[in-house]
């Protein structure tokens, strides 16, 4: 069974295990088996759990696509953090809560029983270089990012527990519920340098947005160029609470994965790039969200894992 989320259309749908569609699950609407902005699924012990800010609930469906239950949640959309993350044998959501000075982003983990005690986000280091945020003459704001700067990736493990990492070094640490370092992962990969063509293509978009709009007000004006691309991209956690670690490197993409005590054990070839959006991965199959190449449109592959 896969369960495929079609944001733009507002359908969440069912495919069989050879691809064929199954079933809508729910409808675009406000009441019990509803919903208005599809977001992200995860399974919630044998249920399947929708993240829905349109209605600001998360929903719970059974096996059959009946409407089980729902819980409040806030109408947060935008940016990778915002959506449901794996941690087996459920899941942990994004919220955030305000503070004196400013909010403080959290990982809210769920049970059949609904939401537990949260746990807080590590702090982003303050040297990577943040994006440019413009406003436009339109009274519209646009946010632009350097794709060649190191970034900070983290993910909820469960039991409290969370992995960050900055993306210019194959180092992963693990804390504990008390934010304290209790393992670190580490790893070899060669990065591969940023050439102009590189640096050309991933400038495009802003480039293109100076010459339309060149009395927007930014709050910078340029990006800083840095000679090597990052080498880790994503951290994901698969069916079997092992740590994904997706790689980048001079001879391509691969993904390292390690066991809940940071052994290694399997590195996985031929996986296309995740793209920011967590691959499901259960048994020996994984299914990827890519870009079909004649359409640009998104699409849903799966593959079978060998040894």
């Amino acid at each position: 069974m896969l369960v495929v989320v079609d944001d733009r259309n507002r359908t969440v749908n069912e495919f069989d295990s050879t691809g064929a569609f199954v079933r809508q699950i729910g409808r675009d609407g406000a009441g019990p088996g509803e919903y208005r902005n599809p977001y992200s699924v995860a399974w919630l012990d044998g249920n399947l759990a929708l993240l829905d800010p349109g209605n600001t609930r998360l929903a719970v469906f059974d096996r059959a696509g009946k409407w089980v239950t729902s819980w409040p949640v806030q109408p947060l959309t935008g940016g990778q953090m915002v959506r449901l993350y794996r941690t087996p044998p459920a899941f942990s959501a994004f919220a955030y809560r305000r503070i004196e000075g400013g909010s403080q982003n959290l990982y809210v983990p769920y049970t059949p029983s609904g939401p537990q005690d949260t746990v807080a986000l590590a702090p982003r280091p303050t040297d990577l270089e943040r994006g440019i945020m413009c406003n436009r003459p339109d009274k519209a704001i646009s946010f632009y990012s350097n794709p060649y700067a190191a970034s900070f990736v983290q993910i909820p493990l469960g039991g409290g527990r969370q992995a960050i990492a900055r993306t210019d070094a194959y180092r992963i640490a693990v804390l504990g519920k008390a934010g304290d370092t209790t393992l670190v992962i580490t790893g070899d990969a060669t990065p591969s340098p940023v050439t102009d063509a590189d640096w050309k293509a991933g400038m495009a978009d802003w480039e293109k947005f100076r010459v339309d709009w060149p009395t927007a007000q930014c709050d910078r004006t340029s990006f800083t160029r840095p000679p090597l691309k990052p080498v880790l991209n994503w951290l994901f956690l698969d069916g079997e609470w092992r740590l994904w670690v997706e790689v980048e490197s001079s001879e391509g993409i691969r993904y390292d994965v390690f066991d809940d005590a940071g052994r290694p054990v399997a590195s996985v070839d031929g996986l296309p790039r995740s793209d920011g959006l967590d691959p499901s991965v259960t048994g020996r199959r994984a299914a990827f969200v890519v870009r079909d190449s004649t359409t640009d449109a998104a699409a849903v592959r799966v593959f079978r894992l060998q040894r």
